[in-house]
């Protein structure tokens, strides 16, 4: 018998289900509590429901709770989970801590099709978006390895993937960690980053939701960012400040503009008065990271030098310039370093 996932649709479609089958809709928001409060994924289990819904959900529905396979940790900084997928595949989630902070970063793809020559996710190709109830996974999976006392605090599609390829399921996924059954994360305290996929981004601003959104940028010089990053469909520089300044102007909030420094490539002294000159107008914070290496690719890190001097003069220009400080680094857990693996 087909069965299907509760997270594959946020929790109103799952109580609009629960009542055309016949069944009281709050039924559904007592699932989502067993889940999320009590972290209990097996209906037969959740003694709150009536037995005749609990034997009827473990034949037609399911939980798609992916197999963490492998932890590492960087003590302090970074703690990097192996999930282990239904159809064998294996994607990468890091828990970052920072301070009183505790930051998920959540894949969206299996792979990714963009190919940024920086980034790793990419580098073995592109199999398949995750479906909502794997991204939901990825949460579920972390917070039962970690202590009662220890709450995720933030959420941040920052990891494997485009989130924007694959916007319907990280937009179900979003509504279901911010609703007060699921696991009731401010939108505020969710941030999608995108490279800048137009279609994509046209629709969040159509969306009445307060996450915080972080564009990719990397250069402002056109062939210098279409090195670095080489898809086609991705939107150019004067198209990605375009959107930003109207996203601005009608979300009445900040963006952040992230801009992965490498050494010879992107680093010097113009570069950073052109980036000054490209967020003028623009109200942002500029996230700058150094370039984190792997395997995958010859481009080497910025000097501790180049990258003071550039938020130096960043900063000069008005523009708040905070440095990414990399957490996970010696487990391959730092930005650009996640990688598919089979």
């Amino acid at each position: 018998m087909a069965t299907f996932s509760i997270f594959d649709e946020t929790l109103s479609d799952l109580r609009q289900r629960f009542e055309d089958l016949g069944h009281q809709s709050f039924r559904a928001n007592q699932i989502y509590r067993w889940v999320f409060k009590k972290y209990v994924f097996d209906f037969a289990m959740m003694k709150s429901l009536p037995a005749s819904l609990r034997l009827k959900l473990s034949s037609t529905a399911r939980i798609d709770l992916p197999k963490v396979v492998k932890e590492e940790t960087e003590p302090g900084s970074a703690h990097k989970f192996a999930l282990n997928l239904s159809d064998g595949h294996i994607i990468e989630s890091v828990l970052i801590r920072d301070r009183d902070r505790r930051t998920l970063c959540l894949s969206a793809q299996i792979g990714c099709p963009l190919g940024c020559t920086f980034c790793a996710s990419g580098k073995h190709g592109f199999v398949r978006n995750l479906r909502a109830s794997e991204i939901v996974g990825q949460y579920l999976a972390v917070c039962s390895k970690l202590k009662p006392s220890t709450k995720i605090s933030n959420l941040v599609f920052m990891g494997m993937g485009e989130p924007l390829l694959n916007a319907d399921a990280v937009l179900t996924a979003i509504r279901i960690f911010n609703d007060p059954d699921g696991a009731h994360i401010g939108a505020r305290k969710i941030t999608i980053s995108t490279i800048g996929i137009a279609k994509g981004l046209e629709r969040l601003q159509e969306l009445d939701m307060q996450f915080n959104l972080a564009l990719s940028l990397h250069a402002v010089d056109p062939d210098v960012r279409s090195r670095l990053v080489p898809a086609r469909q991705v939107m150019n520089p004067n198209e990605i400040r375009e959107f930003c300044c109207a996203f601005t102007r009608r979300a009445g909030r900040e963006v952040t503009i992230e801009y992965v420094l490498v050494r010879g490539v992107n680093d010097s002294p113009e570069d950073a008065r052109a980036l000054a000159d490209y967020v003028r107008d623009i109200p942002c914070n500029v996230n700058l990271i150094p370039y984190n290496p792997h395997p995958f690719c010859s481009l080497e890190s910025p000097s501790d030098k180049n990258v003071t001097r550039f938020k130096r003069t960043l900063q000069s220009a008005g523009v708040k310039a905070p440095v990414r400080k990399s957490c996970g680094q010696n487990i391959h857990a730092a930005c650009g370093q996640l990688a598919m693996r089979t």
